[in-house]
């Protein structure tokens, strides 16, 4: 009952956003998926955490408007310690979801504004309503679906690199981004963040397993792309992401090592299936491949800055007696 919880709420979102037809419509199933895969969300989180949401997009758009082209030295400073913010918010398992979107906004609305300033507003309420649809759609499917059991032990996030050297790494992605504009860019830019933000998978393993994520992922919105061309209504696209979410959602459930390979794969899976992606366009397959090829590249471009900066991981005596522990149960579950 618990996979079916989050992929409901994937779906269910998903579907939502692209009804409505907004812009930055993935937002709506990342909230989702990791509120729904806590043990909330309590009916707070759904009402927070959009209002939080607007009012800090409020304050990006502003200091966009303000700095970014008059004083874009100022600006590009005022950026930095919004992504220092994000990525130290994403470090802690009661905060991880604020920090993700704090990364988003400072990484992917000036990318909105800067070209489009007469647009801030609409652009600023569509994403806090993708917020607000993923955070509401989570709350309402965990009224009727149980969370997680309790955790055993505590949830332990691992930084793949010093914050400030990760934040100082999104920072030149970003703006390497703004001034290039790649197709596919909102796409690349997520793709580096998921990479760079802290995650229960410790050292080098990280690249290793986003790499994973996103063929996975990528695979997944290919079928759902396909499925939706034979078949362009809505209703095909909820059930198409319902079932692709559904294997994830299981492992997710499980809540073994592969816990967090389930959740970034479903994340690619929204970013690659909601941006832009309503069954109504004809070229819908075109602009997948466009944004998958985005996610790599950024996925890329972060595990690169990781292999040359992180410091590789070193197993505390709590972390090598648990190790310990576990391969010792593993043996007696073998054994005759």
């Amino acid at each position: 009952m618990f996979a079916l919880r989050i992929a409901l709420s994937f779906a269910g979102s998903l579907a939502i956003a692209e009804a409505i037809g907004l812009d930055l419509a993935f937002m709506a199933p990342l909230i989702a998926v990791a509120l729904a895969a806590s043990p909330g969300p309590p009916l707070a989180s759904a009402v927070a955490l959009p209002l939080m949401c607007w009012v800090l997009a409020v304050a990006v758009s502003i200091l966009v408007n303000a700095f970014a082209l008059s004083a874009p030295l100022v600006y590009a400073m005022l950026t930095l310690v919004g992504l220092w913010g994000g990525f130290q918010l994403s470090t802690s398992p009661k905060t991880s979801v604020v920090g993700m979107v704090v990364l988003v906004l400072f990484a992917i609305l000036p990318m909105q504004l800067v070209p489009h300033p007469e647009a801030s507003q609409t652009i600023v309420y569509d994403l806090a309503k993708s917020i607000l649809i993923g955070s509401v759609t989570a709350w309402l499917i965990g009224l009727v679906l149980p969370g997680p059991p309790p955790r055993t032990e505590p949830q332990r996030l691992y930084a793949p690199m010093p914050i400030l050297m990760a934040a100082l790494t999104a920072w030149v992605g970003a703006y390497l981004v703004w001034i290039v504009e790649p197709p596919g860019a909102a796409p690349a830019l997520i793709g580096m963040i998921i990479v760079l933000r802290a995650d229960e998978t410790p050292g080098f393993a990280i690249a290793r397993d986003r790499f994973a994520a996103a063929l996975l992922g990528g695979a997944a919105a290919v079928v759902a792309s396909t499925v939706v061309v034979l078949a362009p209504v809505l209703l095909t696209l909820f059930l198409a992401a319902l079932l692709l979410a559904w294997p994830l959602a299981l492992r997710v459930a499980r809540g073994d090592e592969r816990r967090g390979l389930a959740i970034k794969s479903m994340n690619v899976l929204a970013v690659l299936t909601a941006q832009e992606f309503s069954p109504l366009f004809e070229d819908t397959q075109t602009r997948l491949w466009v944004r998958i090829v985005g996610v790599m590249i950024g996925i890329a471009y972060a595990s690169l800055a990781l292999a040359l900066l992180a410091p590789r991981h070193r197993q505390s005596p709590a972390d090598m007696a648990g190790a310990d522990e576990n391969s010792v149960t593993a043996a007696a579950r073998s054994s005759p």
